[in-house]
């Protein structure tokens, strides 16, 4: 009985991923030094298929966008949340240099 269901979970399984079903995915558009601040250009959306990319891919560039990288990315590489992308608000310090103006900065 075990191994009916077994048998029955991996064939339903083949059906939800179809072999040419694909999706979309970021890639890194070119070598990407860590610290860069990601913008639309640094980045590219191709459709593959779902068997080659991870369930956590960003499917969008806006996912991405304004944030930095904590890692080296390859071009071609594909973008994982997993990379450590972090929110550029993380990293803003603001310091009053007095006279009535402040002085905005992004740190790593």
């Amino acid at each position: 009985m075990l191994f009916g269901f077994l048998v029955f979970q991996f064939f339903s399984r083949q059906q939800r991923l179809a072999p040419g079903e694909l999706t979309p995915a970021v890639f890194a558009a070119q070598d990407i030094e860590i610290g860069t601040l990601l913008t639309s250009e640094l980045l590219d959306v191709r459709d593959v298929s779902v068997r080659a990319v991870p369930d956590s891919h960003l499917s969008f560039k806006e996912g991405a966008v304004g944030k930095l990288t904590r890692y080296p990315l390859v071009k071609g590489e594909v973008i994982l949340p997993e990379y450590g992308l972090q929110n550029t608000d993380c990293f803003r310090e603001t310091v009053d240099i007095g006279i009535g103006l402040e002085y905005t900065t992004n740190t790593l």
